[in-house]
């Protein structure tokens, strides 16, 4: 496939804004492509079905002009570039562009947290579709360890410290009356919090039923 773009690829914040609007080849690979009809490069909006741009050279970029986008909730925007050779044979590539929440790892000595307090979590705090995995927290003072996720992700079914062997107490309602909500056998509070690009939605705060330090590598599944 002759082109290639860097812009694209990178997953986005839920409501952050496309960087640019500069589309790009790669000059080394359109070389190994050989007789491409002249202005048959077209660049495709594939998600709403249009037409940015058509007619193009075969030159190495093209600046177009896009519309705003951003999203509230997760979701993927798709562009595909399209080209003809002499041989009336099409070749395309196409890229996507994904929004999404973030899933947040870390420590704090409160005994539950505000939306300010999740965003701040800094053990982990990648962009993902999905909370399933294993988060490394460490602290060198006592503090409680959390976990938060979207409450759109679903429902966590095992807290398991796999530096141990053992499955993490978590904090229930009996502790702190915020952790009202239960599924699965764990009770978790629910905030509603907003991001950095000022996208709001709730959040599922998990909390370890003990304060302490150290190392915990936390699966949760």
């Amino acid at each position: 496939m002759p082109w290639r773009s860097s812009v694209w690829l990178r997953p986005r914040e839920i409501a952050a804004r496309p960087l640019l609007s500069r589309w790009r080849e790669n000059g080394a690979s359109v070389k190994r492509v050989a007789n491409v009809q002249a202005n048959s490069i077209s660049i495709v909006d594939t998600t709403a079905s249009n037409t940015l741009a058509s007619g193009l050279a075969n030159s190495g970029s093209d600046v177009i002009s896009l519309s705003a986008i951003t999203n509230s909730s997760p979701a993927t925007q798709v562009w595909t570039i399209n080209g003809t050779n002499t041989h009336s044979q099409g070749f395309s590539d196409t890229f996507g562009l994904t929004w999404l929440w973030r899933v947040f790892a870390g420590t704090n000595t409160a005994g539950t947290l505000t939306s300010a307090q999740i965003i701040a979590l800094s053990a982990s705090d990648s962009l993902q579709s999905s909370f399933p995995g294993t988060y490394t927290i460490t602290t060198g003072s006592t503090a409680y360890y959390y976990f938060c996720y979207p409450d759109s992700m679903g429902s966590a079914s095992r807290f398991f410290d796999v530096n141990s062997n053992f499955l993490i107490s978590m904090a229930t309602a009996s502790d702190n009356a915020a952790y009202s909500n239960t599924a699965n056998g764990y009770s978790y509070a629910l905030v509603s919090t907003t991001n950095s690009q000022g996208a709001t939605t709730n959040y599922r705060v998990y909390r370890t039923q003990y304060n302490f330090y150290g190392t915990l590598g936390m699966q949760v599944s």
